[in-house]
């Protein structure tokens, strides 16, 4: 009996110093596994992009060079980016041990926003390949100084480097100033306490905004830093409700040697594009008879192409007023958050094109891809009594939007919404610093 007690004594250490190698503890007969310690992560993340990519015959051995395009953004070339994510995915996930190198040295346009994704991705791919014996994420950085710098700062190689870290706020050098929060849809508790990640990532943005400012002896009005709040804080809780998934990312950057101090800005949510809210709703329900006008005017007059797919316009629907997939009556106040974003970044492009500098800012979303440069304006409609961009001269959604603003991607799908912003730091409502 002492025999027996002893031999099954020393299994449950056996056992429990095994769980505790491979990042298990034992509470009783409780036991909580970390899968990454495990080694049987799978990111959900990289799930998404599943449907849309292309898998190649057979599992590759060999290591693989994965060349990124000269411009490597989406607001300038989002075909090319998201199809090279794609590759990207389709290859780890193929591999049997993913020996990954990726080539920036030809990049000469490097986009926050798809630096930034890459980073998300090539973070999760790492969890998932830890323990693969010989895998590998490799790299070779550009050649253009600054494009390497934002890289370092806040782009992909600094998202590898930072280990657990979620959040980025201290740069590596004093020329830039840097900011990037990971939710990845876990409560964050401190001391016992759930804290509102929403709230608090949005005032950290802001302090962010204002360390950016502060360095040409500047800060936001009163009145600034709160819109700020608001939008921001509205754009997150969209990615938080509709993504299914509320893991979002928000990077800003300014490198303050840059002779023109443009701010860069992203807010990226993986799960649901704005089209996927709308398509998977009851047909008989408010939120959809809002938006079948329109799909079935299109239809009627021929307007829906190779160029123009019905995600398209339910996605440039998404961007109207109090226009929401959550909307279960005319009397339900959503839709406005997307509004009251796009309003705020007409306000500095105005402000901008006075001093005759340049702002842009893009939405990428399943598989369209829109850009705001000024030239279509959300605008009130008293007929509709809601605000409206349509993207086309008339700013009439019954009409097929300029094909250079509203950009069908067709098998190029990113599963989620990115909101991308460049702007001259000087076009913010601001005030001097008190000396």
């Amino acid at each position: 009996m002492q025999l027996r007690q002893r031999t099954i004594r020393l299994e449950k250490e056996r056992w429990e110093h095994r769980l505790s190698r491979k990042g298990k503890r034992m509470s009783g007969d409780r036991v909580s596994e970390d899968p990454v310690a495990l080694g049987t992560y799978r990111s959900r993340i990289l799930d998404l992009f599943e449907p849309y990519i292309y898998f190649r015959g057979r599992r590759h051995l060999r290591p693989e060079t994965f060349v990124l395009p000269e411009k490597f953004s989406l607001s300038e070339n989002p075909e090319d980016t998201i199809q090279f994510l794609h590759d990207v995915i389709a290859y780890v996930r193929q591999a049997k041990v993913p020996k990954l190198a990726l080539d920036h040295r030809n990049v000469r346009y490097l986009g926050l926003a798809a630096d930034s994704i890459l980073g998300v991705i090539l973070r999760e791919i790492s969890l998932e390949i830890r323990h693969v014996r010989g895998a590998y994420i490799r790299g070779y950085k550009p050649r253009d100084g600054k494009i390497r710098n934002m890289m370092d700062e806040v782009g992909c190689v600094r998202v590898l480097n930072a280990g657990s870290e979620e959040d980025i706020k201290v740069s590596l050098q004093s020329g830039a100033k840097v900011f990037r929060h990971q939710n990845r849809g876990k409560a964050l508790v401190i001391e016992g306490q759930v804290i509102d990640q929403r709230s608090q990532t949005c005032a950290d943005f802001a302090d962010h905004l204002q360390a950016c400012l502060a360095a040409m002896g500047y800060k936001l009005t009163p009145a600034a830093r709160s819109e700020l709040l608001t939008y921001v804080g509205e754009i997150l809780d969209n990615a938080q409700t509709h993504s299914g998934l509320a893991q979002w990312v928000i990077v800003g950057f300014i490198d303050l040697e840059d002779q023109d101090l443009v701010y860069r800005c992203v807010i990226a949510s993986f799960g649901n594009s704005m089209a996927d809210t709308f398509l998977r709703l009851d047909r008989e329900g408010f939120a959809w008879t809002s938006v079948e006008p329109y799909l079935l005017q299109h239809k009627r007059t021929g307007l829906f192409s190779s160029d123009w797919h019905e995600e398209d316009l339910l996605t440039v629907m998404a961007l109207q007023g109090d226009v929401s997939s959550i909307n279960t009556s005319a009397a339900t106040n959503r839709g406005q958050g997307t509004v009251d974003f796009i309003e705020f970044f007409q306000g500095l492009s105005e402000e901008a094109a006075m001093k005759r500098k340049p702002t842009c800012m893009t939405i990428t979303s399943g598989a369209t891809a829109i850009r705001f440069d000024g030239r279509h304006k959300m605008q009130f409609n008293p007929s509709l009594q809601r605000s409206v961009i349509a993207f086309n001269q008339a700013n009439d959604l019954l009409n097929k939007p300029d094909s250079s603003a509203v950009q069908s991607l067709q098998a190029q799908r990113f599963p989620g919404v990115v909101i991308s912003i460049a702007a001259p730091l000087s076009s913010f409502d601001v005030e001097k610093l008190s000396t």
